[in-house]
């Protein structure tokens, strides 16, 4: 595939297991990196036979992202990395997510595990000038009324992505955020840099530029 190259690239992908996530795992690996997938099952045989999970040619790990031990505990997938993406979700229904331990284990995967895994590999992000994709929802740019920890964590997911992408900039090669639109039967790699993410990236004045994640404007290329 000629649209991009990521030979030899350590790319790990949390919640890769299925879905979204299982199908940005491949289109890595097919483009020539070397994948790994953290999922929710103890073993990649558990995932036998599963709809839109395909685990071939991917390492896997099975880490509880909800327990923030597991995270720092789970072993190093590759000596460094170079792409980190961050697909995991999860969600409560009838109205479960009303309740305490509903909405603490919602918060806990689809939002406070970002953060974890972020300061867990930042040194090596940093290390490799790699970079960080965090995958959210619609849910979190709008009401939600039967789930409001699936929507909060998801809008917390947004703020999250665009903060680390100003407070992390220096040192990581793409740290700003990307805003896209995922939907069935498209290719994942349509993706269009949001300028609205940075609403200071609209001004030109010297001041203003270097404060955002490139210290100036970006190009098509970047």
């Amino acid at each position: 595939m000629g649209d991009t190259d990521f030979t030899d690239r350590r790319v790990l992908v949390v919640g890769g297991s299925s879905g979204i996530g299982n199908g940005i795992a491949h289109a890595f690996r097919d483009r020539g990196a070397k994948v790994c997938v953290w999922g929710t099952r103890a073993a990649r045989e558990d995932y036998a036979g599963l709809e839109g999970s395909d685990l071939t040619g991917l390492a896997y790990a099975g880490v509880d992202v909800g327990d923030p031990d597991a995270i720092e505990g789970a072993p190093a997938p590759f000596d460094g990395l170079d792409v980190l993406i961050l697909c995991q979700g999860t969600v409560v229904y009838n109205r479960g997510e009303f309740e305490r331990a509903g909405w603490d284990r919602v918060m806990a995967v689809n939002l406070d595990s970002l953060m974890h895994i972020c300061r867990r590999f930042r040194p090596d992000l940093a290390a490799s000038h790699g970079a960080v994709v965090i995958v959210s929802s619609i849910a979190g740019l709008k009401a939600n009324r039967g789930n409001p920890a699936y929507s909060a964590s998801k809008a917390g997911a947004i703020s999250l992505t665009r903060t680390l992408g100003q407070a992390w900039a220096y040192g990581l090669s793409h740290p700003f955020p990307l805003e896209f639109e995922v939907r069935p039967g498209k290719t994942i790699f349509s993706v269009s840099t949001v300028a609205a993410a940075f609403p200071l990236l609209s001004l030109s004045t010297r001041t203003t530029l270097q404060t955002t994640p490139l210290a100036g404007h970006a190009s098509m290329k970047e």
